[in-house]
């Protein structure tokens, strides 16, 4: 017997890691983001300085929606499986 999960479309595996880049991007900002502004000589934004407030809610919850959007996205739910070499239960043609 094998089985397997149906992988997701590209498209989605494509959503997936432009997610996984905002959500580090946004966690490196919360961590960073007065130094980065002080650095280029520019006033902290008004939103950054509420963020800035509260890292760690921030923080946590940019950690958590960004990981349940990631999986989310590449998650179909679909498989199959297969008892020598014949198919015997398919998801996908379920639908």
């Amino acid at each position: 017997m094998e089985g397997g999960e149906y992988p997701p479309g590209t498209g989605r595996q494509l959503a997936a890691k432009i997610v996984g880049f905002v959500q580090m991007g946004f966690l490196g900002l919360i961590i960073a983001g007065e130094n980065i502004f002080q650095v280029l000589g520019q006033p902290l934004p008004a939103f950054l300085s509420q963020i800035q407030g509260n890292k760690w809610g921030f923080g946590m919850g940019a950690w958590f929606i960004g990981s349940q959007l990631s999986t989310t996205l590449v998650s179909t739910g679909a498989f199959e499986i297969y008892v020598n070499e014949n198919l015997e239960y398919s998801k996908l043609n379920l639908g």
